[in-house]
């Protein structure tokens, strides 16, 4: 008799464990799917934003304008000039993320809106730190180096800066914080910074 007990708890426990974990994965099913949908959105609204003839505002003549531009304005604590120097929100979602689909970037496994976040606040924390390390110091931009293999971005073209070797109060210092400096027929701006 309490065997038979024994065997209908566990029979019952079994069925409840199988129900649950059923739930689960339908849950979580509906949760990839929604996350899928999301996705597909974004592609498609990216896709409908790519054009042949993009106006870079404040651009440069070259990357390397471009990045010790946006490095002096960082130094000397323009915050007009670096918001006009480097990529903002609009630019990012109107002219560099189109341009990243099929790049196994940022656009490829995150929705737009949280893209577009990531990229602002990974662009403050970079920013920051440049400033963190200039801070009251005398300090000048010795080289720029890119790495010499450009990346074709769609319509735009990608120059990835390795390092930016700076003197700082006399001391070399190197920093990576900038990433990325895109062009797009003769216009050069910062795109992508980081921490």
């Amino acid at each position: 008799m309490a065997s038979k007990f024994v065997f209908h708890k566990i029979l019952a426990l079994s069925i409840l464990s199988f129900l649950l974990l059923s739930s689960c994965k339908d849950e979580n099913q509906k949760k990839k799917e929604e996350y899928q949908r999301q996705l597909d959105e974004t592609k498609k609204i990216l896709l409908e934003k790519q054009k042949e003839q993009y106006v870079i505002e404040n651009s440069f003549a070259d990357p390397e304008t471009a990045v010790r531009s946006f490095l002096n304005a960082i130094i000397q604590s323009n915050e007009k000039n670096v918001e006009k120097y480097s990529f903002g929100r609009e630019e990012s979602e109107n002219i560099l993320l189109p341009n990243l689909i099929g790049d196994k970037s940022i656009v490829a496994n995150i929705p737009l809106d949280q893209a577009l976040e990531m990229l602002r606040l990974r662009r403050e924390l970079g920013i920051k730190r440049i400033a963190d390390s200039t801070e009251g110091k005398r300090v000048t931009v010795k080289r720029v180096i890119f790495n010499p293999k450009k990346r074709i971005l769609n319509r735009l073209v990608g120059y990835e800066v390795e390092k930016v070797e700076l003197n700082v109060a006399g001391k070399t210092v190197f920093s990576e914080q900038i990433k990325l400096v895109v062009e797009h027929k003769g216009q050069f701006k910062v795109a992508v910074v980081s921490p």
